[in-house]
């Protein structure tokens, strides 16, 4: 069967030309299906980053309110996981370093609902949890 296949592909050009014809349309349409799912999941990213972008200026009051008040937003009350832990930012402002987790800044030594923030570095947030005394790393996501 392999060698009257061959044999087809090597004495009947037209054949031969109308198989490479068809292997080149399913490995461009294979290659367009896939240049368009990662754009897809580009453009949700910068979605995201827009969202966030369009509400620096209300986190940047939110910072400097901290001073003033020394707390800036409670989310003790709420029941929070560690799903809903997303590391969204890290800032430096006033000579001290707040995270964005969620919507809410925080700073080292806050509490973010069952999770004590231990320490803050420039690419990741050291948390424990209050109950289990078990410490986690948040870093940003892909």
């Amino acid at each position: 069967m392999l060698s009257k296949f061959t044999n087809l592909i090597i004495r009947e050009t037209r054949f031969s030309l109308r198989l490479v014809i068809i292997i080149v349309i399913i490995l461009s349409s294979v290659w367009l299906w896939k240049k368009q799912k990662i754009q897809s999941q580009h453009l949700k990213k910068i979605k995201e980053e827009k969202q966030l972008v369009v509400k620096i200026p209300e986190l940047e009051k939110q910072i400097q309110s901290y001073g003033n008040s020394g707390r800036i937003e409670s989310q003790e009350s709420k029941k929070i996981t560690r799903k809903d832990l997303v590391l969204k930012g890290i800032f430096f402002q006033n000579n001290m370093y707040f995270v964005l987790i969620g919507d809410t800044f925080y700073k080292k030594g806050d509490t973010c609902g069952n999770f004590d923030i231990l320490n803050i570095d420039l690419n990741y947030v050291t948390i424990q949890d209050r109950n289990t005394k078990q410490t986690e790393v948040l870093r940003f996501s892909d």
